[in-house]
């Protein structure tokens, strides 16, 4: 799959023809990213969108206080992306610092393009300019969703909360509606929603014991029971 092929298939982009799109193409450039690379940190300048081509991608904000980790703050992931997915679209549009951090979860290769090229050439472009304000609210609207969650939900109900929106935004749905997700870490999770990883490791038990969730080795499969409960 070329890089216009992939430009197609994001959603502010899916209103421009195919000239636009050969012409969008010109102004981005590639990037790789090794495993474990910061693409960006949160606070500093931000003059780029990037779409991935290849990977996966997290973003995340650092340093959050938390008496779990004796003071040295915890990271609480906000999302984790993949091949298809696009990230700093905040940078196509003010001139503002970055509001959060992106890592590279794996190797990964990002398209990049430059707030002066879009606003030069295709901010006139206006299903680009109206889907990109779509995509603004959205990721708006999770966010206000995940604080809400952590402010009046105990840890129990975090943490399978957690696990939904993960097997969501990155598992793989079966045609029975059961979600599987690979790479659930009890300790990770537990770092991400403000409790302890014993918290996280006896809720998983419970809800194996209950057959709403089902553990193998480093997949978690999610029913529809446990989406149901939980939504």
């Amino acid at each position: 799959m070329d890089d216009q092929d992939v430009l197609r298939r994001i959603p502010i982009f899916q209103s421009l023809s195919d000239v636009q799109i050969a012409k969008l193409a010109k102004l981005t450039t590639l990037r790789l990213c090794r495993k474990d690379e910061v693409i960006f940190y949160e606070d500093e300048e931000g003059d780029f969108l990037f779409v991935i081509l290849q990977g996966r991608v997290k973003v995340t904000l650092l340093g959050i206080p938390d008496r779990f980790t004796r003071g040295y703050g915890r990271e609480v992931v906000l999302s984790i992306l993949a091949a298809g997915d696009f990230f700093g679209e905040m940078a196509l549009v003010d001139n503002e610092p970055r509001s959060a951090t992106a890592v590279a979860v794996e190797d990964s290769q990002l398209l990049c393009l430059h707030r002066n090229d879009f606003q030069g050439s295709i901010s006139d472009w206006r299903g680009v300019v109206q889907a990109l304000l779509r995509s603004l609210t959205a990721r708006l609207r999770r966010a206000n969703h995940q604080l809400a969650t952590l402010a009046i939900v105990d840890g129990y109900g975090r943490a399978a909360r957690a696990i939904l929106d993960m097997a969501r935004e990155t598992g793989k749905r079966a045609k029975d509606g059961r979600i599987t997700v690979k790479g659930l870490d009890a300790g990770k999770l537990a770092g991400n929603i403000g409790t302890t990883r014993e918290t996280v490791s006896r809720m998983i038990a419970d809800l194996k014991k209950e057959g709403l969730i089902q553990v193998k080795k480093d997949q978690v499969v999610v029913t529809p029971a446990f989406e149901k409960a939980f939504d």
